[in-house]
């Protein structure tokens, strides 16, 4: 009987509880490999060879929540929402300032704190301003 994991992927695999992919990286620290003519992460290539076909409209999760394993017995299909919505449990932001109603925006489908935009903004115009005022005037200068 053939192995169901070719050489190639399992020469870069680190068996152990977690599967640990030793090769190269995606952002986010997923495992990736070049598969079936396509740059792709190996949990999915791991799932579709011992597993099988990914079930349309679905992700699959890391329960393990370890990015670079890809042992089938760790991973589930799930919506995109349940797949990120382990952070949704959160109660602040990674400054400490409450996510509530006053609080919290949306913003390309991820929440943010309001207090940090407040701080960040005025950062800027600060330096801003600074930059300005450090600038030489044309009417200042003699001819």
């Amino acid at each position: 009987m053939d192995d169901p994991i070719p050489a190639r992927i399992a020469a870069k695999i680190d068996f152990g509880f977690c599967w640990v992919w030793t090769g190269a990286r995606m952002t986010g620290d997923y495992g990736k490999v070049h598969w079936q003519g396509s740059l792709i992460g190996v949990h999915r290539v791991m799932w579709e060879l011992l597993v099988g076909p990914i079930p349309a409209g679905l992700d699959i999760d890391h329960m393990c929540r370890n990015h670079p394993c890809c042992n089938p017995e760790h991973l589930v299909p799930a919506t995109t929402k349940v797949n990120r919505g382990w952070k949704g449990d959160r109660t602040r932001c990674p400054h400490g300032h409450l996510f509530d109603e006053t609080n919290t925006y949306w913003w390309r489908g991820h929440r943010l704190c309001r207090t940090c935009r407040r701080i960040q903004q005025r950062a800027f115009k600060a330096r801003r301003r600074h930059l300005r005022s450090a600038q030489p005037s044309v009417i200042d200068s003699t001819v």
